[in-house]
Order: C-alpha cells, then structure tokens, then sequence
C-alpha cells in the first residue's frame, strides 16, 4: 500500500481531483451503483496520498529542527528541485483559480483549457530545497499583516509585473501595498543615461509612488538591454547612484533568467548545465545580472539583498506559450517560487532590523 501511494503521490493530489471530476462528469448519473463506486475510488485515492503527505510532512519538519535557515543568497542558491507535497500555498489551499485571481486576465494559462490546467498544476508541483539550510515557509496571512505598515514597488519590465501578480494571486486578493511600474531600463530611455537623468528619472518615479523607509524596492532589467556589458556598468551604475540617494528602503534586485528555446515541450526542471540560448540576448543575461548586483551592492550595504533566481535556468516548463518568447511564465506558475524566495529574504532581513 506504501508504494501505490507514493506512486499516486507523484501525480499530486490536485492532480487527482482533476481526474475524479473528469470521472464524474463521464458517467450516467441514473447508475447509482457505478456513481458510488467512483466516488468511493477517489475518497480512497485521496485518503492514500494524505496519509502520505503527513508522513513526508513529518520528516520535513524534523528535518527543519536541524537545520538551520537560509541567510544569505549564495546558501539558497545550493540546492535542488523537489515535488512539492501540497499546493497549499494560497489562502483558502489547493490551487489559484481565477476565482481568487479575477483581476490576472493576461497570463492566467490554467483557465483556457483542461491540458493547460494540468501543464500549469504539474509545473507548480515543484519547489526550490536548499541542500544546507531551510526557508521560512510561505505565510500569506502573516505577509499580509506585514504589509499593513510597508509596501513592495517593483519597479522593471514586464517579468517583474508577473511577478507582482504572482503575489497577488498567493495573497488571495489585490492589494495596496503590492506595486508595479514599468521601466525596462529601470529609468533610462536607452542605452546610455548620465548620473543626472537616472536621478531626474528616478526623481518622478519614487515622487509620484510616494516612496518612504518602510518601502521594498524589487527591482530587475535584462530583456531589453542590448548595449555592452561596459556601457551597461555605467548606465546601472548610475541607476543605483540615484537609487541610493533617493530612496531610503530597502533595496532587491531579482536576476533576471534566460528563457528556454520550444518551452513546449519541457514538462519538468532538467538536471544539467542548461543549454545555452541563440535566441534574442537571452546569453547576455547572466553577465549583466552581475554587472547590476555589483553595482547596487557596493553603494547599498546593509538596505540591499540580491534575489538570485538562476536556479530558474532549469525551469523550461510552466512558460506561457501563447506569446511564442518562451522568457514569461503562466501566472499563477513557477514564478510563485520567485516569490516564496523574496518572502524568506524579507523576512530574514526584517528580523534583523
């Protein structure tokens, strides 16, 4: 019996209640006998997987007792991908449909289909597990309560207004203190921008958002980028001279990550060096993220953290495939990681303050 479980248990109980209602839907209801017995089926299927769950759940947390948590990015980064044991990362549990998402029109995959839905279920199955050390788990009522005194602006291209919507959609609602504005360039209109128009662009940006010390700046750049890596030290380099100089909060840069050629056909994370991109500047990405982190953690110490999100390159599953770029991921989706991830570090920093 242990090893159907954990057979059905790689499937995921979501996974199973899709297929029970497909079940349900498909028999003659007049058949009472036929009807009780697939009920019965997956009461039991169900009653398995959460008996296996609590198991698993079990050895998890002894496991974070020993542990101790994740302090700093290079810690998170050493890890690997692992079936998650529940989707119950949303307030009212189970999945983010578009009844607690109404407002995420755009990248909302799992409402268009039936194999979309099971695509984005099976792609949201995974979670990043550091080797070393352990994450806070993702509390959407205690963030929430956090977020009555602070506010999150992510400020980037449109991957970071994904990501904004992701929170959301883990939160269960729209929310106030979650903002998105768009800057590809994070305030620079091309690919060069002196210290002075980063500090008058950043100037209008933080004035109109009312920015104050209690505020998070989530920011990210990369898609549309496409001078040099020198010139681009110079221009993010000034970019984060007006930063530091005129926000006082904290500051996050998230890397931005390589999209994944014929995403289609990825299923799950892929083991291995990932392939190496010709598509777009795709292959630029992973040099300029550096450039970035230098240049905002040299002037930000102590308000800065660094979301590396590089772990992602193995990620060619859960894209959303009606644009054909293969880089934007279905939302809700695996981008939810992303902000499990911000969760941890921002709780961890808070801590300390």
């Amino acid at each position: 019996m242990h090893t159907n479980a954990t057979k059905i248990l790689r499937k995921g109980p979501s996974s199973i209640n899709i297929q029970c209602i497909r079940l349900l839907l498909k028999f003659d209801r007049r058949n009472l006998r036929t009807l009780f017995l697939v009920v019965l089926s997956c009461i039991l299927l169900l009653g398995l997987v959460e008996i296996e769950l609590l198991r698993v759940d079990h050895s998890i947390a002894r496991h974070a007792y020993t542990v101790s948590r994740c302090l700093t990015s290079d810690e998170i980064m050493h890890g690997e991908w692992r079936r998650r044991q529940r989707l119950g990362e949303y307030p009212h549990g189970g999945l983010a449909r578009q009844d607690q998402c109404p407002w995420n029109k755009e990248r909302n995959c799992m409402e268009r289909n039936d194999t979309e839905l099971e695509r984005v279920v099976r792609s949201m199955s995974w979670e990043w597990r550091p080797s070393k050390c352990v994450l806070n788990a993702f509390d959407p009522v205690r963030f929430g309560n956090m977020l009555q005194s602070r506010r999150i602006l992510f400020v980037g291209d449109s991957l970071n207004t994904d990501m904004k919507n992701s929170m959301e959609c883990m939160l269960g609602s729209r929310h106030a203190s979650l903002v998105a504005v768009r800057e590809d360039l994070l305030g620079c209109s091309k690919n060069t921008c002196t210290i002075d128009e980063a500090l008058n662009s950043w100037g209008k940006i933080l004035g109109k958002l009312n920015a104050t010390e209690n505020d998070v700046l989530v920011l990210n750049a990369g898609a549309h980028w496409h001078g040099s890596l020198e010139s681009a030290a110079t221009v993010f380099g000034n970019v984060s001279v007006a930063v530091a100089q005129l926000f006082p909060g904290t500051v996050v840069f998230r890397t931005t990550v390589m999209g994944h050629e014929s995403c289609e056909h990825y299923e799950e994370p892929t083991r291995g060096p990932p392939t190496t991109p010709s598509l777009y500047n795709w292959r630029s990405f992973a040099s300029l993220n550096h450039v970035i982190n230098d240049a905002f953690e040299q002037l930000l110490q102590g308000r800065y953290l660094l979301l590396n999100v590089s772990m992602f390159e193995s990620r060619g599953d859960g894209h959303d495939l009606t644009n054909g770029d293969c880089l934007h991921y279905c939302v809700p989706g695996p981008i939810n990681e992303w902000n499990r991830l911000l969760y941890h570090l921002l709780v961890e920093h808070w801590i300390r303050l």
